[in-house]
């Protein structure tokens, strides 16, 4: 269906409305946590899907870094290759060079962002197709396949494909996106500044950020750290929040306290308020969420050693403080 109500160029679209109703799709969501907050091996269930819907084209959709950086298990992609087509969403990018052409040599989609861990504009996503299918796409038969593309020239234009599969292009508008330009070329920048930096530099910032801050949240009253964080990304740190009453807060409460986190006065050094990310549900309950990105790390590289971490431990302090004032 349509995403949103407005497409990249403008156009009302509808909400409610198949993109084209010549697909018939169904979905099959697998939770990323139980109700205890602890993360779900979902390895067996996916494989019992694919295996009960043979006679289906099945697209397989996995995580790399979510939004509390859960990195699902990629060994399942071999056994199941063959039968399913994967894409892999790594839009945070919190992740090696190394992984991407892992992925790609698997022959699965990557999804991509410039903001995220890159910390720049919203909305400049790219995916990401592996050159065995980029092939396939290139020598495409256009009258086989014209009629599943309908409805997509209100999503797409001609420009947001390669260059060479110029059969393909010839479905879609020749209309121009500067906006979506501009912000990969502001992304691309610091890409290009974050790359400078040696990995193990920006590694040992990485890790050292990680552990103060979780110490920091454990002294806290009134934060608790997700479970399981050795199992997801070291610069994105998960934790509830406790009440003065001792009892968790959930979504709703947890969006009002971050609307008073943001809204709040915060003062240190040059900084003046706190952004910090949106809550996240799960099963029964919701967290919140601090993270480092490539614009961090470049600014701490600079300082130094002593001076590198006390606005993380203020943050903590102030997160706390506006938790301990929260009338549940």
């Amino acid at each position: 269906k349509h995403y949103s109500s407005q497409s990249q160029f403008g156009d009302h679209t509808s909400i409610t409305e198949d993109v084209n109703p010549l697909y018939n799709i169904g979905m099959d969501r697998f939770s990323a946590r139980n109700e205890s907050g602890n993360i779900i091996n979902n390895t067996q269930a996916i494989t019992d899907v694919v295996n009960n819907e043979k006679n289906k084209a099945i697209i397989g959709a996995l995580v790399i870094g979510s939004k509390s950086g859960i990195e699902d298990d990629m060994s399942i992609i071999p056994d199941l290759s063959s039968e399913v087509m994967w894409v892999v969403d790594l839009c945070q990018l919190r992740n090696s060079k190394k992984l991407v052409n892992d992925l790609l040599s698997k022959n699965c989609l990557v999804m991509i962002t410039g903001s995220k861990f890159y910390m720049s504009p919203p909305f400049s996503g790219a995916m990401l197709v592996p050159k065995k299918l980029s092939a396939s796409i290139k020598e495409i038969k256009i009258n086989s396949v014209k009629e599943y593309f309908n409805g997509y020239n209100s999503k797409f234009s001609m420009h947001d494909f390669p260059e060479h599969w110029d059969k393909f292009r010839r479905m879609f508008t020749n209309k121009h996106n500067d906006g979506l330009v501009v912000r990969w070329e502001a992304a691309l920048e610091l890409m290009n500044r974050f790359d400078r930096l040696p990995s193990e530099e920006s590694n040992s910032i990485i890790n050292k950020w990680n552990q103060l801050v979780k110490e920091e949240i454990k002294k806290a009253q009134y934060l608790e750290l997700m479970p399981e964080q050795d199992k997801t990304n070291k610069t994105i740190i998960s934790f509830r929040i406790k009440g003065v009453s001792g009892k968790r807060l959930d979504y709703d409460q947890l969006k009002s306290l971050h609307k008073k986190i943001t809204f709040t006065e915060f003062n240190y050094g040059k900084f003046s308020n706190v952004l910090i990310g949106q809550p996240v549900r799960y099963s029964n309950g919701a967290f919140l969420r601090l993270a480092i990105g490539a614009y961090n790390i470049l600014k701490i590289s600079k300082k130094k050693e002593e001076d590198r971490y006390g606005v993380d431990e203020a943050l903590v302090s102030h997160i706390n403080t506006m938790a301990a004032e929260f009338k549940q």
